[in-house]
């Protein structure tokens, strides 16, 4: 009898350690979605779930802060062995870490990672649509470590949400606040992930479709010198 409940145990700790695991890859999966398959994610969904992840992030957070301080506290003496040079580096160091990774973490998964995992999920059942955006902003400069040729949009505002990388270099320098760009892929109820995209409007006024060329000159004269435009 012994024997038999040691097994099941036994049975159910692998269970447990499985089911764990699975869940820690689905987290991870979600997680990274984001920044490998990056979309503009449907604020009318995203803004609810920012708020929940906020919340969810505050309760999480008195977890650690209750588990941190409790009497005879494991998760504290993790931390002092990790960190055994000073109680300020256990205080705060790690701790503080935790209240910085914890918001960020919850909110790119909550936010950002379940409507763009379930976009992509769904995009193959939905017909290719555009996206026309106007441009709020770009970097200083086109070459950046992390994000170089980032761009913001006015229609988008949530944190992670507003810019893209890699904007075709000619296009990042030819446009300004006001243009736009239209975008083509895939439009779900989750969000917008887009295959490629032109320039839609320079100075208020539409483009014909420009030619590498032409984009070249337009940097060096001005595009409006060039009789680019369509009819106004």
């Amino acid at each position: 009898m012994e024997v038999e409940n040691k097994t099941n145990k036994t049975r159910k700790s692998k269970a447990r350690n499985i089911l764990e695991s699975v869940i820690g890859l689905a987290m991870v999966g979600v997680m990274i979605s984001p920044v490998i398959w990056p979309i503009f994610v449907n604020e009318q969904m995203a803004l609810p779930l920012g708020w929940f992840s906020a919340l969810l992030s505050l309760s999480l957070m008195s977890l650690v802060t209750y588990l941190f301080f409790k009497k005879g506290s494991q998760f504290r003496y993790e931390l002092k062995i990790r960190c055994s040079q000073s109680t300020f580096c256990q205080y705060f160091k790690y701790l503080f870490g935790y209240f910085l990774a914890i918001p960020y973490f919850v909110y790119i998964i909550v936010a950002m990672g379940i409507p763009t995992t379930l976009h992509h999920l769904s995009s193959p059942l939905v017909e290719p649509a555009t996206l026309v955006l106007t441009v709020k902003d770009k970097e200083s400069s086109y070459r950046r470590t992390r994000c170089s040729g980032r761009m913001w949009f006015e229609e988008y505002q949530l944190l992670f949400n507003d810019s893209i990388c890699g904007m075709y270099k000619p296009y990042w320098h030819i446009l300004s606040p006001g243009d736009k760009v239209i975008f083509y892929g895939k439009k779900t109820v989750f969000g917008f992930s887009y295959e490629g995209y032109k320039l839609h409007t320079l100075q208020g006024r539409e483009v014909n479709g420009l030619t590498t060329s032409q984009l070249k000159l337009c940097l060096l004269v001005g595009c409006d010198k060039l009789h680019l435009f369509g009819a106004e």
